[in-house]
């Protein structure tokens, strides 16, 4: 009998050291994004915990790297972000959570870059961005809406660099801008609009900067100011109007030099 105790002792011992057989991460040294127990790179499952010992982060390593399920907390307890590590770099489909438990990002990672569709979204669930990203950089348009629902811009991008149209609008649904960038750099004719809808001024551009006609508009649609723009300096006569259609001045400019008379 006495023998029989020792035993289920024994075993009962063995399955509580077999429960958890996690290691704190204050247990392991990391170098160079490898995790070691000892001199041995480490391989299992380990954790980390904010200070009142509630639990921060969960994760799996296979020999020294991050491999496996990877889970992140806030200090109340609820799911600040899931997601999965190969070999050391984030892969497949990645969420991150408000500490309501709303939803604030999907997207998916390739031999740890973000591939693919991701969206982002408002505390109220209302999208607040959503585009694709092709090998860590933007691809392809991209969409944002205020937190009211309304559409914010529509940007276009290739391999993280702006290029193709770029819309933007207020918050009451009205277009703020619009126009086109070539690698990264305005191009050809922009257009601003008051909140009513109304023209605010149209410019033209090359290469980044202000080249041709460029007139500007009060609320009323009465002129304001005209004059031409060349390799971003102004060039040729420039002429400003009062609100009553008057005109206030004329000045004459070559490459960005006024020119008295």
């Amino acid at each position: 009998m006495y023998k029989h105790c020792i035993l289920s002792l024994f075993v009962f011992a063995l399955a509580i050291s077999g429960c958890d057989s996690r290691k704190n991460i204050t247990d392991l040294s990391i170098s160079n994004d490898t995790a070691y127990l000892g001199e041995k790179e480490f391989s299992g499952d380990a954790y980390e915990n904010f200070t009142d010992g509630q639990v921060k982060t969960e994760m799996t390593y296979k020999n020294g790297l991050l491999s496996g399920p990877y889970s992140e907390y806030y200090p109340k307890g609820q799911l600040r972000s899931v997601g999965t590590y190969k070999n050391g770099k984030r892969e497949g489909e990645w969420f991150r959570y408000y500490e309501n438990g709303e939803t604030y990002l999907k997207g998916k990672f390739a031999d740890g870059k973000k591939v693919g569709k991701w969206q982002y979204w408002y505390e109220n669930k209302n999208l607040e961005y959503e585009g694709s990203w092709k090998n860590d950089e933007q691809d392809g348009l991209w969409l944002s809406w205020f937190k009211n629902g309304n559409k914010h811009s529509e940007i276009e991008w290739n391999m993280g660099v702006q290029h193709g149209k770029e819309i933007k609008y207020y918050e009451n649904g009205q277009v703020r801008s619009k126009g086109n960038f070539i690698n990264g750099k305005q191009d050809g004719l922009w257009t601003w609009y008051y909140e009513d809808g109304s023209i605010e001024s149209e410019e033209n551009w090359k290469e980044g900067q202000p080249h041709g006609k460029v007139i500007n508009f009060y609320v009323s649609g009465q002129k304001e100011k005209e004059g031409v723009w060349k390799n971003g300096k102004k060039h040729g006569t420039f002429y400003t109007w009062d609100e009553a259609g008057n005109m206030t001045s004329e000045e004459n400019f070559e490459e960005g030099q006024l020119v008295k008379n």
